[in-house]
């Protein structure tokens, strides 16, 4: 049977043609996003990964940067084969909202080695079309599932803020790069196995003073904690109580505080030297060590906001920083061979007067990584996350409908008409710039879900424009601090 002209080109209801979620997840702090239940302890402890971390994200525009990272991953690790390194490193750059911690969250979510998360990246890449050989899957098959049997990749991650070296946690410099890596390794370490590593050097001290020296410097130990030339009455501790905190696991932090007393004591009281690592790179390979000698093979460090967390640190901290980052991605791995991986995200690279971006940046240390340097990929990205196109061929009947009362569908041609659907295509661009001055590109997805939301609700059979995305802009209320004065301008 012939339909009539009419009834070919007749315009479903937004409602039937596309789908859209109660929600987006919008990935401010990565901790939140890899493991389930916005990262708690059980979770973490199980390598539990946050499913819908996995299920929204979008492959394809980061596809490259996702293989390299998980060819890495999943390759053998050869301690002797020091031609043969598998660590790596990246330096993500974005600009805020571009979607860099959701990246951070999806690699994380997939090394913690979960089948069912490597199931559903399977059901996604075949349902686009991709063959066995390039899927993401692939990596899973060829390595990482043999390397998630047992401990696994340790998954560490750490959010970075502007707080603040040479020696780490003995001296008083502000607290470095370094010692937020160690701690974010330790937690981590402490919730899957229930007890602490011994990664700092006071820590390294306490454990060798217990072993191995308790018994001679025990009443010289005594003497110190009571000698009014070190200690006023207040400080001074009975050498009973002090050993009590030596040997009491369940306060990592009172620990190494006993610690600095005991390293005082063998540099102030003995006047030797604890021959302990204490420069950052000897810490950070015996930290990698250890978890190779628990069972672990290897470490994936995720650090996020990297560049804001420079932004205000003093010159020397920034060049300790530099340094810290330089040692884990070309030191442990060019050098000592290491299976470590560290992965920054950043808004821009790092300045320096002193080591500079360049000494960061490159091939055998972090490598760039643009992200959505594409044109489009933004794009693809944001109408992925806010609908699913349930009705193929109904895109075709608005494109024919509309190109007879406009000139601007010809304009843009059928094919983007269709990639932009339900959505004006100019709008987008247009929202996108006004919400980045608002917060950030976030904000875009919000206005594009809510707007589409109201449109199916009202069986609306017409494109969702610009108009109506702002009328979701004027009542945006997600930082209020920041957007009252432009919001007004807006509505005016």
């Amino acid at each position: 049977m012939v339909r009539k002209p009419q009834e070919l080109f007749r315009r479903k209801s937004l409602d039937e043609v596309c789908t859209v979620p109660n929600d987006i997840i919008s990935v401010y702090v990565v901790e939140k996003h890899i493991w389930e239940d916005q990262g708690g302890e059980d979770a973490r402890r199980e390598r539990q990964p946050e499913i819908r971390t996995v299920e929204e994200f979008l492959i394809d525009p980061v596809r490259p940067f996702l293989n390299d990272v998980f060819l890495h991953l999943a390759a053998p690790y050869e301690p002797d084969r020091r031609d043969r390194p598998i660590g790596q490193g990246h330096w993500i750059q974005a600009e805020f909202g571009s979607g860099k911690s959701h990246v951070l969250s999806f690699i994380g979510a997939m090394a913690l080695g979960d089948e069912n998360a490597w199931d559903l990246v399977k059901a996604k890449e075949e349902e686009a079309g991709r063959g066995k050989r390039d899927s993401l899957y692939a990596h899973w098959e060829n390595g990482l599932r043999k390397k998630s049997e047992g401990k696994g990749v340790l998954v560490v991650v750490k959010t970075l803020v502007g707080a603040g070296a040479g020696t780490v946690g003995v001296g008083d410099g502000g607290k470095p790069l370094v010692e937020y890596i160690l701690d974010a390794v330790q937690e981590q370490y402490r919730v899957e196995n229930g007890r602490p590593l011994p990664l700092f050097p006071t820590e390294l001290l306490v454990e060798r003073f217990l072993s191995e020296d308790l018994e001679r410097y025990q009443k010289d130990l005594e003497k110190f904690l009571g000698d009014p030339k070190f200690f006023d009455e207040e400080q001074q501790t009975p050498l009973s109580e002090f050993l009590g905190h030596l040997q009491d696991e369940s306060s990592p932090a009172r620990r190494r505080d006993c610690g600095k007393r005991l390293w005082q004591f063998y540099e102030d009281y003995l006047k030797t030297r604890p021959r302990i690592p204490t420069e950052s790179e000897q810490v950070l390979e015996h930290a990698v060590r250890s978890l190779l000698e628990e069972g672990y093979q290897g470490l994936l460090l995720l650090l996020d906001e990297v560049s804001l967390f420079m932004k205000n640190r003093s010159g020397q901290q920034r060049v300790e920083d530099e340094k810290t980052l330089v040692v884990l991605s070309n030191r442990l791995v060019q050098v000592h061979n290491l299976p470590v991986w560290t992965i920054c995200a950043a808004q821009q690279r790092i300045e320096s007067e002193h080591a500079g971006a360049k000494n960061i940046i490159a091939n055998e240390r972090l490598k760039l990584v643009p992200l959505l340097n594409e044109p489009g990929s933004y794009y693809d990205i944001a109408l992925s996350r806010v609908r699913k196109i349930t009705d193929p061929a109904a895109p075709a009947a608005y494109f024919e409908d509309y190109r007879k009362a406009f000139s601007w569908p010809d304009g843009v041609g059928k094919d983007d008409f269709t990639r932009f659907f339900p959505f004006y295509p100019q709008s987008m661009t247009v929202v996108k710039a006004v919400s980045e001055q608002l917060t950030t590109v976030r904000s875009a997805l919000y206005f594009m879900l809510q707007a589409l939301k109201t449109a199916r609700k009202a069986k609306s059979r017409e494109l969702v424009t610009l108009w109506g995305m702002f009328d979701d802009v004027v009542h945006y209320e997600e930082d209020p601090s920041g957007t009252t004065q432009g919001i007004t301008s807006i509505k005016t």
